[in-house]
């Protein structure tokens, strides 16, 4: 694979990582290998950026950069992978619950959006500096 996963357990540092970040706890190895399946087939060819370097190396930087990402470059690496990861784990029985609306009375609603609104717009506050940042990395690394 293209700058990408496995032989040195990257992918399988990478897929618990994601994991982590879109339900709370990390994903089994059997979910863990789908990822990494689904990687090897989706993204053969597309070398990781800088953005995934850094999210690689530092897990706490995965939802500031999905939140700058989101924005600034819906087609990045990151997002991507991202993406791959919440339908892998979407599409499993132990983890489907996580995806599906909760009922809630208005109140919680709106105390629900503003809770979320506040955490993306301090995402997107940390994240932009730190993709901007990683994309000069990837002038160091050949790109």
């Amino acid at each position: 694979m293209s700058g990408d996963v496995s032989p040195d357990g990257v992918g399988s540092i990478e897929a618990a990582a994601f994991g982590r970040y879109l339900v709370g706890r990390e994903p089994t190895a059997e979910l863990r290998a789908r990822y990494l399946e689904a990687c090897r087939v989706l993204f053969a060819e597309t070398p990781p950026d800088g953005a995934l370097r850094l999210a690689r190396r530092s897990p706490w930087t995965i939802g500031p950069l999905d939140a700058a990402a989101a924005l600034i470059r819906p087609e990045s690496p990151l997002r991507k992978r991202l993406l791959t990861m919440a339908a892998v784990l979407e599409t499993s029985p132990a983890h489907a619950d996580e995806f599906l609306p909760r009922p809630m009375g208005a109140w919680a609603l709106a105390g629900t959006a503003l809770r979320v609104a506040w955490g993306c717009a301090w995402k997107l506050a940390i994240g932009a500096p730190l993709l901007a940042w990683a994309g000069r990395l990837d002038g160091r690394h050949g790109r």
